[in-house]
């Protein structure tokens, strides 16, 4: 019998408020950057500080040891203040009814959005649905899964990130519905010059297809955003931060030229491109990289008269990273990439499965999948999604 009011367990209580500062270094004297060096100068005995602290990334940009504060620094605008990103998995099974029990499954344990992966995108990596277009529809048309997750206001939504040997384009609507007619965009049809230095058409004969494709979404009542500069085929070949930033922001120009042909005004057109990069186990470049890219995008509006407007930011652990050899050691990456996205701002987060190096995960890796941003998503919203990002010097100097 309990006496006494009661109360919840420890592990369950949530604080109401905390202090946004701690000032637990306030009683000693504040620290100057030449005491440090001096310290650290005693340590290296000698050893050149240059070669022995100081990093370079592979674009030959230095990482320093340590930063001060930049006086002129500015918050970097990224998610809306306390929103959460959403957890996005993938669904990539060559069978269309394994694939529709999959994405219904992960959306009832924790999904937010699905990522529909068809065989011949970028990144498939060997799976995705097949391109049998009748029987695909047919099959959607009668088990497309309705997205029953309610947002923080209440109201229904989802998000379903389509990737096709066409041209991965984001749809928010309230039901999962037969992608539309292939078309093709610079996002895809550059795959292949990246690998193998060249596409079968060029991009000017492209465009019209590409407006049509983006008409006729928005004509049938999606959102958008549709089109993505997508930097994950630069980041699979071995392209370093420096490049895929290059290359997102080139296709993202490309694509803003052409909707700007097609008739749309830049301030519609640019609202139509999304961003996909993707985030590995080195911590504070992934951070770097997706701030950076937030700033670079603000330039081009600016170029382009517009006041900067936060883009979509979409980000998936990197494939390069994944390992076959003991893949628990992926769970360890996956969750760094995840922790270094989510502080980086990214709108959304894909998680490659453990156990994709090795074969079609199966419903256990899919959940570790699931699972690794949760925790890492009540974290960080918690903490950082208060507000805009803070700067960070690593990012300022990208």
């Amino acid at each position: 019998m309990a006496v006494g009011p009661s109360f919840a367990p420890w592990q369950f209580v949530i604080m109401t408020s905390a202090p946004d500062e701690l000032p637990l270094a306030a009683e000693f004297p504040a620290a100057t950057r030449e005491q440090w060096r001096k310290l650290v100068e005693g340590v290296l005995k000698g050893a050149p500080f240059d070669k022995r602290l100081v990093a370079r990334t592979y674009d030959g940009l230095a990482i320093e040891p340590l930063y001060d504060r930049k006086a002129d620094a500015q918050p970097v605008a990224g998610r809306a203040p306390g929103t959460p990103w959403s957890i996005v998995q993938r669904v990539d099974h060559p069978e269309p009814a394994a694939a529709n029990a999959e994405a219904l499954h992960d959306l009832e344990n924790g999904a937010t959005g699905l990522s529909l992966v068809f065989a011949g995108a970028v990144g498939a990596y060997g799976y995705g649905l097949r391109r049998d277009r009748r029987r695909a529809r047919a099959s959607a048309r009668r088990r497309a899964p309705r997205c029953r997750h309610r947002d923080r206001h209440g109201s229904r939504s989802g998000q379903a990130t389509i990737s096709r040997p066409g041209s991965p384009h984001c749809c928010k609507a309230g039901a999962l519905r037969p992608p539309p007619p292939p078309y093709a965009s610079a996002s895809t049809r550059s795959a292949p010059r990246a690998a193998g230095g060249g596409s079968r058409l060029p991009w000017n004969e492209l465009v019209p297809g590409f407006n049509a494709a983006i008409s006729g979404l928005a004509g049938k009542g999606f959102a958008g955003p549709f089109a993505c500069a997508d930097g994950r085929v630069i980041h699979n070949a071995g392209g370093s931060e420096a490049q895929e930033l290059a290359y997102v922001l080139a296709v993202a120009v490309a694509y803003l030229r052409a909707l700007e042909t097609g008739g749309r005004a830049l301030d519609a057109a640019r609202r139509m491109i999304y961003f996909r990069l993707s985030a590995d186990a080195d911590e504070f470049l992934t951070m770097a990289k997706f701030r950076a890219l937030r700033k670079l995008w603000a330039r081009v509006e600016e170029a382009c008269g517009l006041e900067p407007v936060p883009p979509l930011v979409a980000a998936e652990t990197a494939w390069r990273m994944m390992t076959r050899r003991d893949p628990y050691v992926n769970m360890l990456r996956a969750t760094i990439a995840v922790v270094a996205a989510g502080l980086g701002g990214a709108d959304a987060i894909t998680v490659l499965p453990f156990t994709l190096a090795l074969g079609l995960p199966d419903r256990f890796a899919r959940r570790i999948a699931r699972n690794t941003q949760l925790d890492p998503a009540r974290g960080i919203e918690s903490r950082s999604g208060r507000g805009p990002q803070p700067p960070v010097p690593a990012a300022s100097n990208s």
